[in-house]
């Protein structure tokens, strides 16, 4: 594995101003809107060609095991358009879909300058940092202005508009959020003691609005993830086992004090009990029809699977009778085993556990950070589309490249 052990700063002051703004406003696009976040993605990837030594450095991003393995991930997806029978429209679309896995190299020569990495984790925190206080004051005030499902809408002649992120979305980045500040905290990057008392301060407000305010059963599984291998870092098996008594303990009261997480529970009982008796309209319900129609179609082609873009129509094909017409099966694993065979699923778990070993020779903080973020989207990929939304899918590129490519990286061979 190769790593950048010089300080390549952008030599040129005016470039290096713009790169920082870019940056930031990158980070901040990521909880806010769909539409902004893509310009300013395709803006930073324009970006990285200014670089003064983009050159070398472009060279050198391609010698790191990950981004090797993610340009491989990539050129998976454009081999089987050969033997994929979907519409073009459909080919193309999970072809840009997973686009920035081909971008990786230059999302990496943006984030090797330092200023770069902090700008876009300091608008990524503002941004959710915003959108936890509106959601509250929302609640509170019994405005309700701020949807669980699509953040902050209105309409003009027209035209939707949609700012800031539904639960599931909300929830995952506020967990981030609370995991990222935990570690500064432990690693004594915030030493003054009143900078302590305020961010502990905001642990706890996004706390509250996390698991009392915002349903989401996948956001509150992560977030207690995410305290654990917290856990499991810093301390010994003695102190493991009492924090995860405690975590229990935590996870009990909450429980019991919140009826969001008790009305989650109840639905999912629901849920399952609806599809035993037959009934499988529900949401666990057809999570679990959309499992069974996907390990079939995964049973006829399992080795190179039936082409890229080709689940929807493969689907159609099932004739179900819950649902005809199913985009993805709300699971990363079952969605490219399908289109791109276990063969090309096997080189994703390849890229996965090549970004894994990478963060475990990256300095603190990045370390732990880039570790977690590795961590719940393979977790959370189980029962989701993390690594294939658009909006996850490209934050998951855009954080792991700039935890990645700090230039305080432990050289390994």
């Amino acid at each position: 594995m190769f790593i950048i052990s010089k300080d390549f700063t952008n030599n040129n002051p005016s470039i290096r101003r713009i790169g920082i703004i870019i940056a930031f406003l990158t980070g901040f696009s990521i909880n806010l809107s769909t539409s902004f976040q893509n310009i300013m993605v395709f803006t930073l990837v324009l970006s990285s060609f200014f670089h003064s030594n983009f050159n070398t450095l472009l060279k050198e991003s391609l010698k790191n095991n990950f981004i090797k393995g993610a340009l491989l991930f990539y050129m998976i997806f454009i081999i089987a358009v050969l033997w994929s029978k979907a519409p073009i429209a459909d080919t193309i679309s999970m072809l840009l879909r997973m686009i920035l896995f081909l971008l990786c190299p230059l999302i990496y020569v943006f984030f090797v300058v330092r200023e770069n990495v902090k700008a876009f984790f300091l608008g990524f925190a503002l941004c959710v940092l915003i959108s936890v206080f509106l959601s509250l004051f929302s609640d509170l005030s019994g405005l309700n202005f701020y949807l669980q499902n699509t953040g902050l809408h209105t309409e003009i002649n027209g035209f939707k508009i949609d700012l800031f992120r539904g639960h599931t979305y909300q929830n995952y980045f506020s967990a981030l959020l609370t995991a990222s500040l935990i570690i500064l905290i432990l690693e004594g990057f915030i030493t003054k003691r009143s900078h302590k008392i305020i961010i502990i301060s905001l642990i706890a407000i996004i706390f509250v609005n996390v698991f009392f305010f915002v349903t989401g059963r996948t956001g509150h599984i992560l977030y207690l993830f995410m305290l654990l291998i917290i856990a499991l870092y810093y301390m010994n098996w003695k102190r493991i086992i009492i924090f995860t008594l405690i975590l229990l303990s935590l996870s009990a009261i909450i429980i019991y004090s919140s009826s969001n997480i008790r009305s989650g529970i109840s639905n999912a009982v629901n849920d399952i009990r609806s599809y035993e008796a037959g009934y499988a309209n529900t949401s666990l319900g057809l999570r679990i029809t959309f499992y069974k129609n996907s390990l079939k179609i995964i049973s006829e082609s399992p080795i190179i699977g039936h082409g890229t873009g080709s689940f929807k129509s493969e689907y159609e094909k099932l004739k179900d009778e819950v649902m005809t017409s199913v985009g993805n099966p709300h699971s990363d694993y079952l969605w490219f085993a399908a289109e791109i065979g276990l063969l090309g699923l096997g080189v994703f778990i390849g890229f996965l556990y090549l970004s894994l070993y990478q963060s475990f020779y990256t300095k603190m903080p990045y370390k732990l950070m880039a570790t977690i973020l590795i961590v719940t989207y393979i977790i959370s990929s189980i029962n989701n589309s993390f690594f294939t939304d658009n909006l996850t899918g490209q934050f998951f590129i855009l954080a792991l490249c700039a935890l990645l490519s700090r230039n305080e990286l432990i050289k390994t061979s």
